[in-house]
């Protein structure tokens, strides 16, 4: 019996700690500051402002403070895969995003990097700096509307994701008692 509930603990153990998508990340290095500008739709120069992350990937708000090619807005949304994505709030990283169906993505592999690393890639995208949108007018009763439109719009993903979350972790509960009970029994075999 003593083997038989070993195993079985291994067997459980090594299910539940198995990690079910993980890979290694091998990335290429661009071999120009050239080729860089070319293969992204978007450079930016931006400070992180928040970030929301989901079971899929992690939202992160921008300030854009210059912008190199193709975004023009003072804010921007862009999305990270949750496993890679280098953005910390408050940071400030010179950014190379792709434009994709869901919008603006920090894509894997991507030369994103921190603005006091990147003092070669802001050497050769000084020339190259795109005049940024008029700031905003105040805001007014319409805008507030607007935004709370907005707001409503983005809550039920929240939902979503607080749902899978809130499930995860009865699963774990769930595993931590059935090893509890299991740790119980073998101890209640030996006695016997």
């Amino acid at each position: 019996m003593r083997f038989a509930g070993k195993l079985l603990l291994t067997a459980i153990l090594a299910f539940v700690f198995h990690p079910a998508d993980g890979h290694a990340l091998k990335c290429k290095a661009l071999p120009s500051s050239e080729v860089k500008y070319e293969k992204y739709d978007g450079i930016i120069l931006a400070q992180v402002e928040d970030i929301v992350q989901t079971a899929e990937y992690r939202q992160v708000g921008l300030k854009v403070l210059k912008s190199y090619k193709g975004i023009d807005d003072r804010t921007v949304t862009i999305y990270e895969d949750v496993d890679w994505g280098p953005s910390n709030v408050g940071e400030e990283n010179l950014y190379f995003l792709l434009q994709t169906d869901r919008g603006w993505e920090n894509p894997r592999c991507s030369p994103t990097d921190r603005a006091d690393y990147a003092g070669e890639e802001l050497e050769f995208l000084s020339d190259k700096e795109l005049p940024l949108q008029p700031v905003p007018a105040p805001i007014t009763e319409t805008a507030d509307v607007t935004r709370h439109v907005q707001q409503a719009a983005v809550e039920p993903e929240i939902g979503k994701q607080s749902t899978r979350l809130s499930l995860r972790w009865w699963h774990l509960t769930g595993f931590a008692g059935l090893l509890i009970l299991l740790g119980l029994g073998l101890r209640r075999s030996r006695r016997v």
